[in-house]
This record gives C-alpha cells, sequence and structure tokens, in this order.
C-alpha cells in the first residue's frame, strides 16, 4: 500500500477524489473522509497497493498534483518499533508502545503504586466485554480537568502519551514543583485507552483499524466513536454508511464508550474547567466549533490559550504546531466530543492533533514517542495555567 498526498485545484478534481473513495478501497487518512476533502488542500489517502497504478494514472490524466508521501507502509508498519533492538531499562518502559493487557495491567499499578494520589475506576465494559478504566486523582474538590486518549484505534502516540502523562504527575509530585501544582489546583481524570477493542484489533488483525468494533447487523463492523457524541449527530462530517471510516453509528451514542465518557461530562460539568482529547496526526490545537462554520463566544480566549500551548511545545524541542477552529484548522466534523463537550458548559475544550505532519502519519517511530510525550506535557501544563 501506498499513501499519497493530492491537491485538487478544480471541482472535476474534487469529483474523482470523492469518487475514487466510494468505488475502491481507499482509506482517508487527513482528512478522514472523502466529503472532508477540499479545493487547494492537501489530502492524505491510503490507496491498495493493487491500486496504486490505475490511481496514479487517473491522477495524472485529469492533471492533479499528487506526491507519494510512502512508498511502502508495510515498511513503516515494521519500523514502528524501533528502539525494540537497544538495550531497554528494566521496568514498564514508556518509549514503547504497548498493548491492552500491558496498558491495563500498568492502569492496576498506577493505582497500587500511588494510592495516596490517583485509583482506578471502571468506565465502563465495551461491546467485546474489555474494561475501560479511568485514572481519577485523589482529591474530589477541585476544579476537573478531563482527558481521553485513543478514541482512534489506530493512533497509537495518543494513549502512549497518556501513560507518559499519568506517570509523570504521579511519579514527580512533591518532586518536581510544576506537578505539585497542578496536582494540588486541579482534579484530574484520564481515560489512557477509550477505544479498547479497535486498539486490541490493531494489533492483532489491522494496524490501520480506526473505529470500534461493534456491528449492527451490517456487513461492515465499526463505529467512529468521535462521530457518535450529542453534538450535530449525523450532520456535516459525518457519514451514515457502516462501511465508512466515519459511520456515526445507528444511533446517538450507540457506543458504550461515548455513552460512558458522556455521562461523566454531564455529571461533573459545573466542575470540569478543560478538556483535551489526543488524537494523531497533524500537530494542530483543534478547538470548536467543527459541527459548523461558527466561532464560540470564547474564541477569543481559546485561540490566545492555544497559542501559548503551542509555543510551549515549540520552546522544548522546535517542533511547530498550528491552532484555530475545527472548521478552519481541520474540516467539519458533527459528533465530535471536543464540541459535546463546549456546548455542556466546558469552556476550554480541544481536540489535539499530535505529531507528525505525514511523513509517518498514523505510524509514528517509537524513537518519536519521548519528544513527543515532553513536549505536549509541557502543553498540557501551559492549558492548566489558564484553566485552574
Amino acid at each position: 500500500d501506498q499513501v499519497i498526498t493530492v491537491v485538487p485545484r478544480t471541482p472535476f478534481h474534487l469529483k474523482l477524489i470523492r469518487d475514487l473513495g466510494r468505488v475502491t478501497k481507499v482509506d482517508f487518512w487527513s482528512p478522514d473522509d472523502a466529503s472532508g476533502v477540499t479545493i487547494g488542500q492537501p489530502a492524505d489517502i491510503r490507496f491498495p497497493g493493487s491500486y496504486v497504478h490505475v490511481a496514479k494514472e487517473l491522477l495524472q490524466d485529469a492533471g492533479m498534483m499528487y506526491e507519494t508521501k510512502i512508498a511502502n507502509l508495510q515498511e513503516l508498519v515494521d519500523q514502528q518499533f524501533d528502539l525494540r533492538a537497544q538495550p531497554r531499562a528494566a521496568g514498564y518502559d514508556y518509549n514503547i508502545y504497548h498493548t491492552y493487557a500491558e496498558i491495563q495491567q500498568w492502569i492496576a499499578d498506577m493505582s497500587d503504586q500511588y494510592p495516596h494520589l490517583a485509583r482506578k475506576s471502571l468506565l465502563t465494559t465495551s461491546t467485546e466485554g474489555r474494561e475501560v478504566n479511568m485514572l481519577l486523582g485523589s482529591s474530589t474538590d477541585k476544579p476537573i480537568f478531563l482527558i481521553d486518549c485513543g478514541v482512534h484505534a489506530r493512533e497509537w502516540i495518543s494513549p502512549a502519551f497518556c501513560q507518559y502523562f499519568i506517570h509523570r504527575m504521579l511519579s514527580q509530585y512533591g518532586v518536581d514543583q510544576q506537578v505539585s501544582k497542578m496536582m494540588d489546583e486541579m482534579t484530574w481524570k484520564i481515560v489512557p485507552l477509550l477505544n479498547v477493542d479497535g486498539y486490541q484489533y490493531t494489533w492483532t488483525n489491522d494496524r490501520m483499524w480506526r473505529k470500534t468494533r461493534s456491528n449492527y447487523g451490517t456487513v461492515c463492523t465499526g463505529v467512529d466513536a468521535n462521530r457518535n457524541f450529542d453534538i450535530n449527530w449525523s450532520g456535516e462530517g459525518a457519514s451514515s454508511d457502516p462501511c465508512s471510516n466515519t459511520y456515526c453509528g445507528p444511533s446517538l451514542e450507540s457506543e458504550p464508550i461515548v455513552k460512558a465518557l458522556s455521562d461523566i461530562i454531564r455529571a461533573d460539568r459545573p466542575n470540569i474547567k478543560a478538556y483535551i482529547a489526543f488524537h494523531s496526526y497533524s500537530q494542530v490545537f483543534v478547538y470548536p466549533y467543527s459541527y459548523a462554520y461558527e466561532d464560540t463566544p470564547n474564541a477569543d480566549q481559546l485561540f490566545d490559550v492555544s497559542k501559548r500551548a503551542a509555543d510551549a511545545i515549540y520552546d522544548v524541542g522546535k517542533t511547530k504546531y498550528t491552532w484555530g477552529p475545527g472548521y478552519d484548522s481541520m474540516y467539519l466534523v458533527s459528533g465530535g466530543s471536543k464540541d459535546m463537550a463546549y456546548n455542556h458548559g466546558i469552556p476550554l475544550s480541544w481536540t489535539v492533533e499530535l505529531r507528525d505532519t505525514g511523513r509517518y502519519g498514523f505510524l509514528l517511530p517509537e524513537s518519536q514517542i519521548s519528544g513527543t510525550c515532553t513536549e505536549t506535557f509541557q502543553a498540557v501544563s501551559s492549558i492548566f495555567e489558564d484553566a485552574y
């Protein structure tokens, strides 16, 4: 398989790309659906190896610019684990990707190791019967900072960051002044891995799987959990086709993980001051709205806080992030968690798209985990200063 970046320049180009998405088994990486492709904006699309040659001919015949971004996808899949050959330190390694079972054991270990700071809490049970756990800060009387990771199964860097973040907060409390302040001033509720079924499937069956693993009697399996929330459900930027990667589900909150996270937001909404859903890739701080071409009343505040967070990342290692409302910084998305959270009264609400900008895409090598996590920690620390 190959990942090709195309730039449509005319309405005909746009129609060709959308037709390709309908008639062949192509996988839209960015944007994540054919409907999000727009004139003048690059789109990253994965083509099956058997179809690459034909696709390139069609693009050339149409006079459309394209670039082969990833020439051999399987090579990158194999190269993700580029730290495994090196000697590793004893104990849990935060610089490599971990399986669902390893993450579950780690959640239990964190709760046991730091009982005065955190406790494990069952958020819900997945469609296939797996536990979805949260780690909660021990205090309950402070403003809440809510974070989830791994709603899209193939975005492995997201749960890797959540694990790093939790460990750093717990292990450095009482040692690092900023960490201690963050823990003392807010209650942290973190879901290290939300889409547990999909994530397991990326390890055992299909590394490029994105959705959940639920099936409602259709030929295709899976719902895009980030199109299943209570905000303009099934609207523009979501699909009603069960075979689409952006399928919104048969009904609002059909997915147990979406219902459970939504219940947390609804129950705690007077106290939740900030919410972040970590995704990949694109290096963008995406704030509401994504479901409509509309700004929030506090758009200036969200712009300023996002800029400071992006600056904090740049100061660590010169990684450049952009920021903006979803309709402008990314593409239209209906049924997304950050818009739902914002409309339920959480003023500081983001989707954060982590590294990179497409060189590796969802297959970010392990050698970039440490750098990604270190810089992103500073971004969350920056947002904390505006949240508490």
